[in-house]
């Protein structure tokens, strides 16, 4: 009998993926939960069902406690990890294609997969060729709650600039400079790329070059002279996406508008047959998927485009 929620989540989960016949019932006089198997015959042996039941909840709960390690909400930690079969420790990596990008670049595509604990192997597979195996030997696993926190403390002393400014949110960094002759714009900017040059090397940062862009924000015709990133010269353009806000050279806001009313239109349609008129949803139910999927692409950053007149 599982002495709490997550060893009894963890033992239902066991049997589960053995496909064994169970059901589960919590008493109103008890707190613990109780797990029974089913098609078991009466002169069974059970004890040696219970042991193991009883050393799956030592693993999952105290022991692993006690080894100073600090499990996720799983809760799995290292040492359980060792007790996996090898086949559990193989992932295989998809490769999805990213849209708008060329597909004979290997930087055009987003490598997927299930495993976040470094030290195991992967693989790739693209069509029907595989890669051989490939140890993880570090990393962050994508999405967990430490992740961002480690980012921050590593990218802490970014190097500034006296002359520009420097706009940071996670992985996103703006290096704006302001000056009304376009070649001191460019060189306090190129200054400042200097110094960050100088930072990414030391730290051993790669910068991905398709992903920056160089814009020039004016109501003037002049455009300011390129920067270079590594001897690189960084491509410009007439806007720049930063935080899901398209800015444009002039900041008129229409390519924001635009591609905002065109993500609408398209979610729109997609959910025209739950929201049409020959819906039988309720009147209720679709203001409420109206404020929760559709309202909030147009409104987001209106404290800004909204200005526009």
């Amino acid at each position: 009998m599982p002495a709490d929620i997550d060893t009894y989540k963890s033992i239902r989960a066991n049997f589960i993926e053995k496909d064994v016949s169970h059901y589960t019932y919590k008493l109103k006089s008890e707190r613990a939960y109780r797990v029974v198997l089913r098609g078991l015959h009466s002169s069974e042996d059970t004890e040696s069902i219970k042991q193991e039941l009883y050393e799956l909840e030592d693993m999952t709960s105290g022991k692993l406690q006690n080894e100073g390690k600090t499990p996720g909400y799983d809760p799995v930690d290292a040492k359980l990890l060792k007790e996996l079969p090898e086949k559990w420790k193989i992932a295989q990596v998809v490769m999805i294609p990213k849209p708008g990008k060329p597909l004979y670049e290997a930087s055009s595509y987003r490598p997927i997969s299930l495993l976040s604990v470094p030290g195991r192997c992967f693989e790739v597979k693209y069509n029907n060729e595989s890669s051989p195996l490939q140890k993880i030997n570090s990393g962050v696993p994508q999405g967990s709650l430490l992740g961002p926190v480690l980012y921050l403390i590593f990218t802490a002393d970014i190097p500034t600039h006296e002359e520009t400014i420097t706009a940071t949110y996670a992985d996103d960094t703006a290096l704006l400079s302001v000056d009304k002759d376009p070649s001191t714009a460019s060189a306090k900017l190129q200054a400042h790329v200097f110094k960050v040059e100088n930072w990414l090397d030391k730290w051993r940062i790669r910068v991905n070059q398709g992903k920056s862009v160089h814009v020039t924000f004016t109501l003037r015709r002049e455009t300011c002279p390129p920067i270079k990133l590594h001897n690189e010269e960084i491509p410009q353009s007439e806007d720049a996406k930063y935080l899901g806000m398209h800015l444009d050279r002039r900041l008129t806001w229409r390519k924001h508008i635009w591609t905002k009313r065109k993500q609408l239109d398209t979610q729109l349609r997609s959910m025209y047959w739950l929201m049409g008129r020959k819906s039988n949803l309720s009147h209720e139910s679709k203001i409420a998927i109206y404020k929760t999927i559709l309202k909030p692409i147009w409104t987001y950053g209106i404290q800004l485009w909204a200005l526009l007149q």
